[in-house]
C-alpha cells in the first residue's frame, strides 16, 4: 500500500512507523500479537532509501522487557520527489 504525504522532511521523518501483527484467528480486540516501531527518517536514511527483506524483532507494546514475540520479514521504501523505487 502507499500513502502520499504532503509535509516538510523534518515533519515527515519523526513521524513514527507502527508495524502491529495480530492473531487473525482471534476475535478479540487485544488479540495483538506484538509490534514494531521506528521513525520514517530510520527507512530514508538506508542505501535506496529502502529496508528490503529484513527481519523486525515484535515486541509486546505493553511490556518491551518481555522478549521476542515473533518476527516479521517486510520490505518498505520512503521516496520523495525524483525517487525511483528500489526493484
Amino acid at each position: 500500500f502507499f500513502f502520499n504525504v504532503f509535509e516538510s522532511p523534518a515533519e515527515l521523518f519523526d513521524a513514527p512507523i507502527f508495524v502491529t501483527v495480530v492473531d487473525s484467528r482471534s476475535f478479540r480486540t487485544d488479540s495483538v500479537i506484538g509490534e514494531f516501531r521506528m521513525d520514517v527518517e530510520t527507512v530514508y536514511s538506508e542505501p535506496k532509501h529502502a529496508f528490503l527483506r529484513k527481519w523486525l524483532l515484535l515486541s509486546d507494546p505493553e511490556d518491551f522487557s518481555a522478549g521476542a514475540k515473533g518476527y516479521l520479514k517486510v520490505s518498505m521504501f520512503v521516496l520523495g520527489p525524483g525517487d525511483e523505487a528500489p526493484v
